[in-house]
């Protein structure tokens, strides 16, 4: 029979009971685990999900938008991430400045909400389009995309005064024949055979500042009715 000391002792020391069972389940070793990842973003794609000591987990972004952080992150072996998870910021390009004497068609306006369409950026893939004034010509591309970089195709373009072809009289041709005139530039008019300008004297048309004509071409008149 044991010493009702020994007794004590064993009881309050190694966890035994006078009953002579242990006093809880033997143990037993768990693999350590981080904790599961769950991409609630429909941003964002989850490659590679390895929660055990030494795995990783990789992540990508849908198009038109750039990961923030460490693609890839470990399981370290105290059963925690090396790294945060990422994030997937959307990837926009600032509207340019309108154009001087031009504006801006803007192709999404008209399905976007109103705190939308007063944003000064756009997402990728959005396409914007210029327009001159009257009397002004586009240099440069007429419409420019948002690319993944963040930047627009190419540079907005400029407008330019300019006079317009004005078109030929009836029986005659201008010339010098162009698409557009530089403030400045002057047109003369050759009849065709059998028609003639008039004798008097006639303003030149000439280009103005205001890419408006000075004066219309002159007309071709038959030699019958001068």
């Amino acid at each position: 029979m044991f010493n009702q000391a020994v007794n004590s002792e064993f009881d309050w020391k190694i966890g035994l009971r006078i009953a002579g069972r242990w006093s809880s389940d033997m143990p037993h070793c768990e693999p350590i685990l981080c904790p599961d990842i769950i991409v609630n973003n429909a941003k964002m794609q989850l490659l590679e999900h390895n929660n055990t000591v030494g795995g990783h987990a990789s992540f990508t972004c849908m198009w038109g938008n750039i990961l923030v952080g460490s693609p890839i992150i470990s399981c370290r072996d105290d059963g925690t991430w090396n790294a945060t998870i990422p994030v997937c910021s959307q990837i926009t390009c600032r509207v340019p400045t309108i154009p001087k004497n031009g504006l801006i068609i803007d192709h999404e306006k008209s399905s976007m909400s109103t705190k939308k369409r007063n944003s000064r950026v756009r997402k990728v893939g959005a396409l914007l389009r210029f327009a001159c004034q009257p009397g002004h010509q586009l240099l440069g591309e007429g419409s420019i995309i948002c690319m993944e970089n963040g930047t627009w195709s190419h540079d907005p373009p400029s407008c330019e005064v300019r006079c317009p072809y004005p078109g030929d009289p009836p029986h005659g041709i201008i010339a010098p024949l162009k698409f557009w005139y530089i403030p400045g530039d002057t047109i003369q008019v050759t009849c065709s055979l059998g028609y003639i300008t008039p004798l008097e004297p006639l303003k030149i048309p000439t280009c103005r500042e205001n890419g408006i004509w000075s004066a219309p071409p002159p007309p071709c008149r038959s030699y019958r009715d001068i």
